[in-house]
């Protein structure tokens, strides 16, 4: 490991498109650091920060082969590590606007009847919808709503990637909502997909 210190990031890439893992592991300890408190500066979570340079990291050894050609390969990985850490920065912050929005209308909905008689309807939808996912989705959907585990929590248990587990993640909520769009408009649909309860 000790010659690998001396390299430029150039010639390390070139050791890691030939598969040398020791070279791809000085890469990451040169630049961690400084991408894990970029990426914490935009999305705010310590935990989400390390999960989004490591995701990127995956990437750089999936697509080695590839790498030869960046000639600036700090550059590239900061690009890579803003642009996942601002995808879910509005992705967290979309669901957050809709969180507040569904409480409202909970809220709202305790005083009205034929609102309980809805979100019974709705609820029986979405169960219907969770059990028609295919089995890896409906598995992560349950774990990260119902058992409240978080996505490392998660790819830890089920022994696969942070990036994995948030890609069948997102697939699962487009499939439900999918599958409520054309019957039901309401918000209360979209809070029960997020996996909020409505105290009736």
């Amino acid at each position: 490991m000790h010659e690998y210190v001396i390299y430029d990031d150039q010639k390390l890439l070139r050791l890691v498109s030939e598969g040398d893992s020791l070279a791809f592991t000085e890469l990451y300890h040169r630049h961690k650091d400084k991408l894990y408190g970029f990426s914490l500066d935009i999305v705010g979570c310590p935990e989400k920060a390390s999960d989004l340079v490591q995701d990127v990291f995956l990437k750089i050894w999936e697509k080695r082969a590839s790498l030869l050609d960046k000639e600036i390969f700090a550059s590239y990985l900061f690009t890579m590590v803003k642009n996942l850490s601002i995808d879910h920065f509005r992705k967290f912050a979309k669901e957050a606007v809709i969180n507040q929005q569904m409480a409202a209308v909970a809220k709202n909905s305790t005083e009205n009847p034929e609102s309980s008689l809805l979100y019974r309807d709705l609820e029986t939808k979405v169960q219907q919808a969770i059990n028609n996912l295919p089995p890896r989705q409906r598995e992560i959907y349950i774990l990260h709503k119902e058992e409240r585990l978080k996505y490392n929590e998660i790819a830890q248990k089920l022994n696969i990637s942070v990036s994995t587990v948030e890609n069948h993640f997102s697939r699962a909520m487009v499939s439900i909502r999918g599958a409520l769009h054309n019957e039901y408009t309401s918000p209360l649909s979209y809070l029960l997909v997020l996996g909020i309860s409505v105290p009736f």
